[in-house]
């Protein structure tokens, strides 16, 4: 065979390769286009906390613009439901992105999830977290089947998926945002992050603090306002100054955030080791 026949060869077997891989990949499919949305009943929101505008003539990009007044809901969300059915069938796809801006003057916390219909004491969706800065524009990425560091979570059924939900942090100041396009794509498999950032972990046996439970006080313990706080066995000692102002004892997880989707409250158990009568909050 001469030089250039093999050429030729080696030329046909990659295009047919390049084909086939192509064949392989679905094109990524539009699911919400600001440019173009109707806006229909299938957008809700949490609470009048969260408002929102569809404005396909921005000057810049297009987008369904999303204000986060402050208050009390602790989970601001804006959810997305199917216009012409009950469900989303997603089979051939792999990942839900979602172009993002953030049009706010602080840094922004926002989750976007999948759901599928079934029991919620066994958590059935897929989502990802990402801190966006000031003016910054991104993309979130879910893996179905994945969750908080592309770790391994619900196993996710792509042909049933009932909502697509935008979940700001709890807004202690105005935070605006715009949702430009969502749609679904099929992509390199993600490996999960060693160290994630926004790793959810679910307290063994419910106990957060108490018998059993190490706590790194160093990580997990943050105090203001002059506040002593120590572990004392598997309590928390805390000492508050006489003094006024704000005073305040953080616990949080090592890592990540808490996982508390199996509870519907916290419950904790407090003595007063003084002799001064206190009144203490409680805030998540």
């Amino acid at each position: 065979m001469k030089r250039y026949d093999v050429f030729s060869l080696m030329f046909i077997i990659t295009l047919l390769q390049g084909v086939m891989a192509s064949a392989q990949t679905p094109a990524p499919k539009v699911i919400i286009d600001a440019a173009n949305l109707q806006i229909p009943a299938r957008i809700k929101t949490t609470s009048d906390q969260v408002t929102y505008k569809h404005d396909p003539s921005t000057p810049l990009v297009p987008g369904i613009n999303l204000t986060v007044d402050p208050g009390s809901d602790p989970y601001p969300t804006i959810t997305f439901n199917p216009d012409e059915s009950d469900h989303w069938d997603f089979t051939g796809y792999d990942t839900l992105e979602a172009q993002v801006t953030n049009t706010g003057q602080k840094q922004l916390l926002l989750c976007m999830r999948l759901d599928n219909p079934h029991n919620w004491g066994k958590s059935p969706w897929s989502s990802e977290c990402l801190r966006i800065n000031a003016g910054q524009s991104t993309t979130i990425k879910v893996k179905f089947g994945r969750s908080y560091g592309f770790q391994p979570s619900y196993p996710l059924k792509p042909e049933n998926i009932i909502a697509i939900l935008f979940v700001a942090g709890k807004a202690e100041h105005a935070q605006t945002f715009r949702i430009e396009k969502v749609y679904v794509s099929k992509g390199e498999e993600k490996k999960a992050q060693s160290k994630p950032k926004m790793l959810r972990v679910k307290p063994k046996d419910g106990i957060i603090l108490g018998q059993g439970v190490n706590i790194d006080s160093t990580k997990q313990i943050k105090s203001t306002g002059g506040v002593k706080a120590v572990i004392n066995q598997s309590a928390l000692a805390i000492e508050l100054p006489s003094t006024t102002g704000k005073q305040e004892v953080t616990l949080s997880p090592a890592e990540g955030f808490w996982h508390l989707g199996d509870a519907t409250q916290i419950a904790l158990s407090i003595r007063n080791t003084g002799k001064t009568p206190i009144t203490p909050n409680v805030a998540l």
